[in-house]
């Protein structure tokens, strides 16, 4: 449910522009069917006994859609750009405190300024590519192509944002990542429907033009 406007993870505001990103990006860490966290990205975590500082370890197997390797600079870059100001990013206000360091290519150290047991749900935000973004000023990365037309390492590819025929809502149109680290996606191709209002969602459910939704309750439906 909601607009489909932006597929950068930064500005995820709408539970259809979040479901998007987990299907365009990966994360370190994942929820399970059962709300239970399960390993994305990392292989390993290890926490000092003082509870500040964790050690993660991440895949050596990951590609960008563009074939680029994943590693833990992208990591770091993440996190550094969910910090920033200028990135406006709506993640912004829980990561002032927390640092992130490349100890290797894959391995990344976060500190944080007191023990925090929940941190590692934290550790399920989406991971962006520095390769394309480090170049883009951070105040100008909202309005970038990247916002509509991003590089991921998800499960999914972006072939195509487009306007529905009736110009109402935004269609995500994805295809299978041929080279995901966990497999190929048992569907070859995904639609995800962006719509602005709870009356269209409805009528997409009744004509069969979407076969699945969120955001909306068996009974309004």
């Amino acid at each position: 449910m909601g607009p489909l406007n932006k597929l950068n993870p930064l500005y995820a505001s709408t539970q259809a522009e979040q479901s998007a990103s987990k299907l365009l990006f990966s994360s370190l860490y994942s929820y399970d069917d059962t709300g239970h966290l399960q390993d994305d990205l990392a292989t390993s975590m290890n926490v000092t006994p003082g509870g500040k500082e964790y050690m993660v370890t991440i895949r050596d197997d990951v590609l960008w859609s563009d074939d680029v390797k994943l590693t833990s600079a992208d990591i770091v870059f993440t996190v550094n750009l969910m910090k920033s100001a200028d990135v406006r990013s709506v993640m912004y206000g829980n990561w002032q405190d927390v640092t992130a360091e490349a100890v290797n290519e894959r391995t990344i150290k976060f500190t944080l300024p007191a023990q925090y047991a929940s941190f590692p749900h934290a550790l399920t935000f989406a991971v962006l590519p520095r390769h394309i973004l480090e170049d883009i000023p951070q105040g100008s990365i909202r309005q970038s192509t990247f916002s509509v037309s991003p590089v991921g390492s998800g499960p999914f590819t972006l072939r195509l944002l487009q306007n529905s025929p009736d110009g109402r809502h935004k269609i995500a149109n994805l295809s299978a990542t041929d080279h995901y680290y966990k497999g190929v996606p048992k569907l070859a191709r995904f639609e995800l429907h962006g719509y602005n209002d709870q009356e269209d969602l409805q009528r997409a459910l009744q004509t069969g033009e979407v076969n699945a939704a969120a955001g909306t309750s068996i009974s309004s439906a």
